[in-house]
């Protein structure tokens, strides 16, 4: 069973999903294909014979909330109600209670900052959750948060995970916190103001690792994406990118050293 504050899943809904899943079939090398059995159009993506994530179009709710194209990250919780009961009072908000998904529930939340991510609660040990060391290509590996206040956000996503700190980094763009998951075993991602430098809305930045990164980012940018940072080296060795697909979804592409 996914440990609590592991992330295990990744939604993307977006404002043209066959473009979404013809740009990310060609720039991670995922397969997309309906999700049997919904009525919905609902895309899985899959590295391999490995699901990652899915993607919807956005619903007319969606729209009307003029909720921009973003992939949410979904995270492990061992007791969906309780969680979600904490929200409020810790400032975020419950977009959508928990409802029944394959093999467990989920929920829609928003943190104080604005952030919207996923919670999960699986009915099994039959889920699984990515492993940042040796991530196959096509896999989801790191999770960085760009947010307003990362201070405010360590406390609110501590508070409901356990989250704690793996290491700091300081740059003339500020503070980088990074954190590890509840039982302290690996990093998982970092928080930073970075919000603020882009003038973007707070969000989630997800990485999926890639074989190539040159390659990875001619392809993102031929298909209509936008690349804002890099391709750079970061500590470690390993080499980064981040920018925008077509429709405009924040995603970060990694290379392992």
């Amino acid at each position: 069973m996914p440990k609590q504050g592991e992330f295990v899943w990744h939604d993307l809904a977006t404002s043209d999903l066959e473009g979404a899943t013809r740009f990310y079939s060609e720039v991670m090398g995922w397969s997309g294909a309906q999700m049997p059995g919904m009525e919905m159009p609902f895309i899985i993506f899959q590295a391999g014979e490995a699901m990652v994530g899915g993607a919807m179009a956005h619903s007319d709710e969606m729209k009307a909330m003029g909720a921009p194209p973003a992939w949410a990250p979904c995270i492990a919780t061992e007791d969906i109600d309780a969680l979600c009961a904490r929200v409020p009072a810790l400032g975020g908000t419950v977009l959508q209670t928990p409802s029944e998904a394959p093999g467990g529930h989920f929920a829609v939340l928003q943190d104080p900052q604005g952030a919207v991510f996923e919670v999960f609660q699986s009915d099994d040990n039959n889920g699984q959750a990515e492993q940042v060391a040796d991530v196959p290509a096509g896999h989801f590996s790191w999770y960085d948060l760009n947010t307003t206040d990362w201070e405010a956000a360590r406390a609110f996503y501590s508070e409901l995970f356990g989250w704690s700190e793996s290491s700091v980094m300081e740059s003339p763009g500020g503070t980088y916190w990074m954190f590890r998951n509840s039982s302290g075993e690996r990093s998982l991602g970092g928080m930073s103001n970075m919000a603020n430098q882009l003038q973007v809305p707070p969000h989630w930045l997800c990485y999926v690792t890639v074989p190539d990164l040159d390659v990875a980012v001619e392809r993102l940018k031929a298909l209509g994406g936008q690349i804002t940072n890099g391709p750079m080296q970061v500590p470690g060795g390993d080499r980064i990118a981040h920018g925008f697909d077509p429709q405009g979804a924040a995603i970060a592409l990694h290379a392992s050293a």
